[in-house]
């Protein structure tokens, strides 16, 4: 309707839970998506609960931007959330919707159909890309952490060795090397299972050689003692 001038009157106030058509002008339910009046579909309002968990979630790797339909911001929320500060800010974000009534929130926020889909794809890459990167830091440090305890291992069951030889002829004269079997009855000498320990060589010349069963220690696959007029130790 339009008046003696050929312009169309000022729209009527609307109430809280109306907006205006985006195409005719005319005051529609807030929730409605389509417009009575001209038929045109209506900008959807974003969902408050929905956008706070998003970013609660997901901020992190710009989940709460795709799904508002800001894929710029979202693609660098992606690219930086390495850093933790897409994170700080996305939880900055979940704090102000919280405290933002959700009829505020879908006056200025539009919920874009696929971008709920996109921001959960979003998140889940995102988080394997983020595991990925701390896969890749501490799988190489608890891998040269093992093979430091290996080290130790071998290291502790070869000195255990060479006690309980010292002790078995501290009151003998054998010209024989016992074997381990009988240098354990002897002495009561308890091997760590994951260790193997041999003995070769005479009295006056014996050698150890220790080993790791489930790894190479990172000094050596084996430790080498050789118990002559001196004790010399060598990792090879």
């Amino acid at each position: 309707m339009t008046n003696s001038s050929g312009t169309h009157p000022p729209p009527l106030p609307k109430g809280s839970d109306e907006i205006y058509c985006s195409s005719c002008g005319k005051r529609i339910n807030m929730n409605a998506e389509i417009c009575p009046g001209c038929g045109v579909r209506q900008r959807k309002g974003a969902d408050k609960t929905a956008l706070a968990l998003i970013a609660f979630f997901l901020g992190g790797v710009g989940g709460h931007k795709f799904y508002v339909g800001k894929y710029g911001q979202g693609v660098l929320y992606l690219l930086f959330c390495w850093t933790g500060i897409p994170a700080l800010a996305a939880f900055i974000e979940f704090i102000i919707y919280l405290c933002t009534p959700a009829e505020d929130i879908a006056r200025k926020y539009t919920s874009k159909g696929a971008g709920a889909v996109v921001a959960v794809v979003v998140g889940v890459v995102g988080f394997v890309f983020i595991g990925g990167i701390l896969a890749a830091i501490a799988v190489p440090n608890f891998i040269a952490y093992r093979n430091k305890a290996f080290c130790v291992q071998v290291e502790a069951e070869a000195n255990n060795t060479i006690a309980a030889l010292t002790y078995f002829y501290a009151d003998r004269n054998d010209t024989e090397l016992p074997t381990l079997d009988e240098l354990v009855d002897a002495t009561g000498l308890q091997i760590n299972e994951m260790v193997t320990v041999e003995l070769s060589g005479e009295p006056e010349d014996i050698t150890i050689q220790a080993y790791h069963n489930q790894g190479t220690c990172s000094k050596g696959a084996k430790l080498i003692i050789s118990i002559r007029d001196e004790i010399v130790a060598e990792w090879k």
